[in-house]
C-alpha cells in the first residue's frame, strides 16, 4: 500500500477471535492496551513500540475479523503503521477488494452482512462510486442484520460522500436502536445533523419552498400547503444516490 494514509485497515480471511490474535500480537512484541466499545461488540487494542495502535475486531455474524491500524500522529508514524499492517498480512492474509466485490455479487440476504466490513476494510481512502453504491444499498436492505453490518462498515470507511445516505437511513430506519446509532454516527463521524433534514417540507405548486406558516388569502380562507412525500424528500437528501434505491412506500 503506497502513499501517506491516516489509517491502514485489513480484513482477515481467517475466522480469528481475540485469543488467537492476542497470541500473534504478543509474539510481535505489541503491548495490550485493553478493550474499547464498538458497534455491537468491543475491539481489542494493542500498541507497538514504534508508535502504531492496532485495534482488532473478532469475527461475528455481523463482521469478518479485521484490524484498524492508526497512530496519534499518522504523518510521523507512517512506517510503524505500515510495518504493523505487513506483519498481519504475512501471518493471516487478507481479502482483496476484487474478491469481496465478487463474493457480494453472488451472495444473497444475510450472507451480505459479514462481507460489508471486508468491503470497508479493503476500500481505498478516496471515494469509489462502485463501493459507495453497495454500501448505500446495504443501509436499506430488508434484513436487519445487513443494515446493522452496514452501519458497522460505515465506521470504517468515513467517506464524506456517504453522509447523505446515512442521514436518509437514520430518518427511515424502523428499529429504534439502529436509527439512534445512525444519528450519532452521522453527527460525530460524518458531521451531519439529522435534525436539519425534516421528513416533510412544504413546497409551492411551482416547486419553490415556502414557510410552513401559510397566511390566509384575501378571501380569508387558509391555503393548504402541498407537502413533499417522504420518498421524494429523502431522494433529495440522498443527492448523488438518488434513483439507486428501491424505497418502500
Amino acid at each position: 500500500m503506497g502513499g501517506r494514509l491516516r489509517r491502514r485497515k485489513i480484513a482477515f480471511r481467517e475466522r480469528l477471535d481475540e485469543k488467537e490474535f492476542g497470541a500473534f500480537a504478543s509474539g510481535a512484541g505489541w503491548w495490550y492496551e485493553g478493550r474499547e466499545p464498538y458497534w455491537r461488540s468491543p475491539v481489542f487494542v494493542w500498541s507497538s513500540a514504534d508508535g502504531a495502535f492496532i485495534r482488532f475486531s473478532p469475527c461475528s455474524a455481523l463482521s469478518v475479523a479485521f484490524a484498524d491500524v492508526s497512530a496519534d500522529d499518522p504523518d510521523r508514524y507512517q512506517r510503524a503503521m505500515a510495518e504493523a499492517h505487513a506483519l498481519m498480512y504475512r501471518q493471516f492474509g487478507s481479502f482483496a477488494l476484487a474478491d469481496v466485490l465478487a463474493l457480494l455479487s453472488s451472495a444473497e440476504g444475510t450472507a451480505w452482512a459479514p462481507l460489508l466490513t471486508a468491503l470497508a476494510a479493503s476500500a481505498p481512502e478516496r471515494h469509489s462510486p462502485t463501493i459507495a453504491e453497495v454500501m448505500t444499498s446495504a443501509l436499506f436492505a430488508p434484513q436487519q442484520t445487513v443494515r446493522e453490518a452496514a452501519l458497522r462498515a460505515f465506521l470504517l470507511i468515513e467517506w464524506p460522500e456517504l453522509a447523505r445516505p446515512l442521514v436518509a437511513h437514520a430518518l427511515t430506519e424502523p428499529e429504534a436502536d439502529l436509527a439512534s446509532f445512525a444519528r450519532t454516527l452521522a453527527q460525530r463521524v460524518y458531521g451531519e445533523d439529522v435534525e436539519a433534514y425534516p421528513l416533510h417540507t412544504p413546497e409551492r405548486a411551482g416547486g419553490a419552498e415556502e414557510s410552513a406558516d401559510i397566511p390566509a388569502d384575501e378571501a380569508g380562507e387558509a391555503r393548504t400547503p402541498q407537502h413533499l412525500s417522504a420518498k421524494s424528500h429523502l431522494a433529495r437528501i440522498l443527492g448523488a444516490s438518488q434513483g439507486r434505491i428501491d424505497w418502500a412506500p
